[in-house]
């Protein structure tokens, strides 16, 4: 039975390396940064990486973005390494009842320092090849984006609430997981499901600072066969965590409208809530000259943050923290354009911080300011497929956001992304 793992593994491998257009590694076997498993001819140790060069054009110097960072306060145009990563992936295969290894460590390094982007290790079943404990820095577990690599993402970056709600998308913790490595046939072997435990900031800290642990799900249905040419594949994730307030003021936005802040003793120490809830679908047809595929995904939930800022307050801090209600979605439709080499990029994305907001309330207006505002984001892109290693992406993004008075004057802060990605 561990010999077919090893089959699998290579075929896996060599799938991700034959394949012209890099996208079909994402979409066919819903590849991951905490999921690849690889075995090569020359051995157990496989080392792979890309680099992301890129010039970025802003419409506004000092421009903020999630588009790769803010613009620095002079400069309105840039040429940078949006990422530059080597992985290296270990697979230690065992002849006995005791578990395999799998070891994978990934850095980042660019202009802006080196820094670790995965560090785990996996053991894997080596009876029945479903289940496998995690254990380190790796993907939080949650949604499709936030695990699709960016070795092989279309767009050049995650939309603004992924990279709020999970930004960096790594954290250290323990994951188990179940899900058929063999590829084997019925439904069941297509279920993906994984449970974790984790400290919570992920790398916007360098260590956990309160006692509290997150508690973050998914269930996903791997691609079905759907007649001849369409694949089908979903999944529904869930988030359940809390950061310490060290403040004695809390300030609360309900979902009816009002806005209620509480200033007592009692709230240094208490745990404000964290919750997510997530869907997403991926629909997909192959064609002879290439493919069609419209993604889906819509989070909801709780977030607390700060009065500046809608990224989950660090339990470190003496600001007083503000829980909003939030909701966000996108939607993606990729064209293969006449062969798998030229790809049509479309999507739109929103992020409202705040979903009372837009609601009438009677409370001064002091009680919002910038981080509660909506943002709509429509792209528009082009990717070329040179070889199986190196693409050429052009991609704009039309950035919208609601005013926060009468008169306010929309951002002027679109971003034009030219990238070469090269990999090995």
């Amino acid at each position: 039975m561990l010999r077919k793992v090893y089959i699998v593994l290579f075929c896996l491998s060599y799938y991700a390396a034959s394949s012209q257009n890099l996208t079909d590694i994402d979409t066919a076997l819903l590849k991951t940064d905490t999921t690849k498993l690889l075995y090569t001819k020359f051995g157990n140790l496989n080392i792979s990486g890309y680099v992301q060069a890129q010039y970025q054009l802003t419409q506004t110097e000092g421009a903020k973005n999630f588009s790769g960072g803010d613009f620095s306060e002079f400069s309105s145009s840039r040429f940078m390494l949006r990422r530059a990563r080597f992985k290296f992936d270990y697979l230690y295969p065992s002849k006995s009842r005791v578990p395999v290894v799998y070891f994978a460590l990934q850095v980042d390094a660019t202009e802006r320092g080196v820094v670790v982007r995965d560090m785990y290790g996996q053991l894997i079943d080596p009876r029945w090849n479903k289940y496998s404990v995690f254990m380190g820095l790796f993907a939080r577990p949650f949604g499709f984006e936030t695990n699709l690599s960016s070795a092989s993402r279309e767009a050049p970056e995650r939309g603004r609430m992924n990279q709020i709600l999970f930004p960096r998308e790594r954290d250290l913790g323990i994951m188990l997981n179940f899900h058929d490595l063999l590829g084997r046939d019925g439904f069941r072997n297509k279920l993906n499901l994984s449970f974790g435990i984790f400290n919570g900031p992920g790398l916007q800290t360098t260590a956990d600072q309160d006692s509290y642990k997150d508690l973050i799900s998914r269930l996903q249905v791997t691609p079905v066969r759907i007649g001849t040419t369409w694949y089908l594949s979903g999944a529904v994730s869930g988030y359940y965590g809390g950061v310490r307030s060290n403040n004695e003021t809390v300030v609360t936005y309900h979902k009816d409208g009002t806005v209620s802040e509480e200033t007592s003793t009692a709230n240094i120490g208490r745990r404000m809530d964290r919750i997510y809830y997530g869907a997403d679908v991926q629909l997909r047809k192959t064609h002879r000259w290439g493919s069609t595929e419209l993604r889906l995904e819509y989070i909801k939930g709780v977030q607390p943050g700060t009065h500046g800022s809608t990224f989950t307050a660090l339990s470190a801090s003496a600001d007083a923290i503000y829980s909003r209600p939030f909701d966000g979605a996108y939607i993606m439709f990729l064209q293969s354009l006449f062969s798998p080499k030229h790809q049509l990029l479309l999507k739109y994305d929103f992020y409202d911080p705040n979903k009372t907001l837009e609601r009438p309330s009677g409370e001064t207006p002091d009680r919002y300011g910038p981080a509660d505002l909506r943002y709509d984001t429509w792209g528009l892109g082009y990717c070329y497929y040179l070889n199986k290693h190196c693409k050429a992406v052009i991609y704009y993004d039309f950035i919208r956001n609601e005013p926060l008075a009468p008169g306010d004057q929309d951002l002027r802060d679109d971003v034009f992304t030219a990238r070469l990605h090269f990999s090995f």
